[in-house]
């Protein structure tokens, strides 16, 4: 009797193995799904921020989110010239 209780053990214990796995596999998948977007949005936030012509640029692994001001014509700087 010994041998078969330890035998549905051993069964019992690699049903659980496999599921485990199997569970492990599936959320892996599903957070590199989500790494990859995250990825995919910053690339593209950053293509929306960079100036035209330049869309891959990304600074220290995120997005800029600033944004420049339009310049005031006939202005250097974009300041009110008084007087």
């Amino acid at each position: 009797m010994t041998t078969r209780r330890s035998g549905i053990i051993r069964a019992m214990a690699e049903e659980l193995l496999e599921r485990v796995l199997r569970e492990i596999g599936e959320r892996r998948q599903a957070a590199q799904g989500a790494y990859n977007e995250s990825r995919r949005l910053e690339q593209a936030l950053a293509a929306l921020d960079a100036p035209s012509g330049d869309s891959t640029r990304v600074r220290g692994g995120t997005a800029s989110r600033r944004r420049e001001r339009p310049r005031r014509p006939g202005t250097a700087s974009g300041a009110k010239r008084s007087g």
